[in-house]
């Protein structure tokens, strides 16, 4: 299974099965479940506007991990994403990030909003955006924010698709 998302522009980021049963595994299902996050890697395609997210990074020794909480790593994850950005020949690039929360339906707390736009600002990466899931208990919701804007949007779930493409 994979899914789709679209920005209010059109521009399409596709989830693939390998990254999204990588999230899904993370799901708090439980009291004593923390919350779980990484980094989203990927590629833009080529002649368009659309991002493909092919892996995610999972957490690290180093993160902080709480119920209601997650901090990644940097170096740990930066780590991971240089050594893909290697292996890849250069075509592996970071994408935004991912995380868990303990609710059916996943909204971003404001702790979560000013840690996007902190990224928006600092982070370097290639393309127009930085792309946020968060994957609740029964949903998987995304935002995505741009350089250019101070502002997160969120993503439409445009297509789910399973292994047969339907």
């Amino acid at each position: 299974m994979r899914k789709i998302f679209a920005t209010s522009t059109g521009d399409k980021i596709e989830i693939s099965e390998i990254a999204l049963a990588r999230m899904l595994s993370s799901k708090q299902l439980y009291a004593t479940d923390k919350e779980s996050g990484g980094i989203l890697m990927g590629r833009i395609i080529a002649n368009s506007k659309d991002f493909v997210v092919d892996d995610i990074t999972l957490p690290q020794d180093h993160d902080l991990r709480s119920r209601f909480g997650f901090k990644l790593s940097r170096n740990k994850h930066q780590n991971i994403v240089n050594k893909t950005w290697e292996k890849t020949n250069r075509t592996t690039i970071y994408l935004g990030t991912w995380h868990t929360h303990p609710e059916p339906e996943p909204h971003p707390s404001s702790v979560d909003i000013d840690d996007w736009k902190k990224r928006l600002r600092n982070d370097v990466y290639e393309g127009a955006y930085l792309f946020f899931i968060i994957v609740g208990q029964e949903n998987i919701l995304g935002w995505y924010g741009s350089r250019n804007k101070n502002r997160i949007c969120n993503l439409k779930l445009i297509e789910l698709e399973d292994e047969n493409g339907k």
